[in-house]
């Protein structure tokens, strides 16, 4: 007799069984208890195992929670929290129930989002920097809450140790959401140093992409196995490429402290219940390396996240709309992947640039008959302190006149729909270029020009 192959519906079934016998299951007491959750990593303190313990003596989740958001939306239009609202995947069971006390005294259950910010599951230490421990219903606690802002995170021990990021890709996905994965990696590696490679033995610390209900992901490197969660709905460039950016290290954008410089939130428009996730920063301990604010970023909501009524939620400042209007007409919807300055801080997180300054150094020096190295045509994009440089065709964050209208004149002097350093006219001593950083308008490149003969 031949059994029958699992469907995936069976395989979710087993999947939910396998949560109800693991919640009832005793904590290991002790200080150093480490609790072998899929998506709670590292050692925890006597706090967390209370914590731990607490939750998995709540009461059971109804199965009617546990359950993937079903649409006929299109895809393409449907961004990552989207997808997750009302939404408990199996592997979170444990973070969406939670007890607490009354005001009367009594102990009662209530379901909460495991997500932050729509797409992000945070792990223990994460919850309390950021004042949320108890996972209940933020929208409801008042008072002004610490939160990094995007750009990076700040302990190096949450970044993938020289820029290697191990993954292994569950057998549940089909070839097509296979490709497009590996279409989201290569792309990444394209535009940076990071680098992924197949998990081996030798890996305890990886990202699993698993085919399971929801779009979400960890910030930076959590240590073991990692989950990036891929399942119905996501199936798409820009939403693989946006989770890879969390757990490479990124927050969301629009929730920098210097925000309100550049865009606007429409209050009157966000859905209530989810005002929280447009809070601002009270005071950042995570830095963004002194670069400005990415309107373009893969890492930013889109126009209208949250709306409760399909109208923008978010508005760029009209000084800016006129500006980058191509921008402001897709805003939070890249068509492109990563933005340039989401490969200029990717670089600068991950040191990019100083590793391949290195190299570099050893390299030749440039013949100049005008000594000033305006001869120079090579692809060396980054300055001498290495920072990655602003396109010549970009007038952010750095407007500038260096252009032309004429396309020879551009082309002679070597400038255009790069970033390349150049010393266009020999107007300066030698090749430079404009920076991507807010404050530093232009450096020098550090490329060597050979002595006159």
């Amino acid at each position: 007799m031949t059994s029958e192959p699992l469907t995936h519906s069976m395989k979710l079934q087993y999947f939910l069984l396998l949560v109800l016998i693991t919640m009832i299951q005793p904590l290991p007491t002790g200080s150093r208890a480490v609790v072998n959750w899929p998506l709670v990593a590292g050692d925890l303190t006597s706090m967390d195992v209370d914590d731990h313990r607490r939750l998995r003596s709540a009461p059971m989740i109804p199965m009617s929670t546990i359950r993937a958001t079903t649409s006929n939306d299109d895809e393409e239009t449907r961004d990552p929290w989207q997808i997750n609202q009302n939404l408990c995947p199996p592997s979170l069971a444990h973070l969406c129930n939670i007890q607490h006390r009354t005001p009367n005294g009594e102990t009662q259950s209530s379901f909460v989002t495991p997500f932050f910010e729509g797409d992000i599951v945070l792990d223990w230490e994460q919850r309390r920097n950021l004042g949320l421990a108890g996972m209940l219903s933020r929208s409801s606690q008042s008072g002004s809450r610490h939160r990094p802002r995007r750009a990076i995170i700040k302990g190096r021990d949450r970044r993938w140790p020289d820029a290697i990021i191990p993954y292994t890709i569950d057998s549940d996905f089909n070839h097509e959401a296979v490709k497009l994965i590996r279409s989201a990696l290569k792309h990444w590696q394209q535009n940076t140093c990071i680098r992924f490679v197949h998990k081996e033995s030798s890996h305890q610390d990886y990202l699993r992409f698993a085919y399971i209900p929801g779009c979400w992901s960890f910030i930076g490197r959590q240590g073991g196995e990692q989950l990036l969660s891929m399942g119905p709905g996501c199936n798409v460039f820009n939403t693989i490429v946006h989770e890879l950016g969390h757990a490479i290290g990124y927050w969301h954008e629009q929730s920098r402290q210097d925000r309100d410089r550049y865009i606007q939130v429409v209050q009157r428009n966000i859905a209530q219940g989810t005002e929280e996730n447009f809070n601002k920063i009270a005071i950042a301990n995570v830095t963004s390396q002194g670069f400005p604010y990415d309107f373009a970023s893969i890492m930013h909501y889109s126009a209208n996240a949250f709306s409760v009524n399909g109208k923008p939620t978010i508005r760029m400042k009209k000084r800016y709309r006129d500006l980058l209007p191509e921008v402001s007409a897709s805003l939070g919807r890249p068509s492109n992947g990563l933005s340039e300055l989401d490969i200029a801080q990717t670089r600068g997180m991950y040191e990019c640039n100083v590793r391949a300054a290195k190299k570099q150094k050893k390299g030749p020096c440039i013949q100049s008959e005008s000594g000033d190295g305006r001869e120079y045509r090579g692809d060396i994009d980054f300055t001498e302190t290495g920072v990655t440089c602003q396109r010549w065709t970009s007038k952010y964050p750095h407007e500038h006149g260096f252009l032309s209208e004429d396309e020879a004149s551009n082309e002679g002097r070597g400038i255009g729909h790069h970033n390349f350093c150049r010393n266009p006219g020999g107007q300066r001593l030698r090749p430079w270029c404009f920076t991507t950083l807010e404050r530093t308008i232009w450096e020098y490149c550090d490329i060597k020009i050979c002595p006159a003969l």
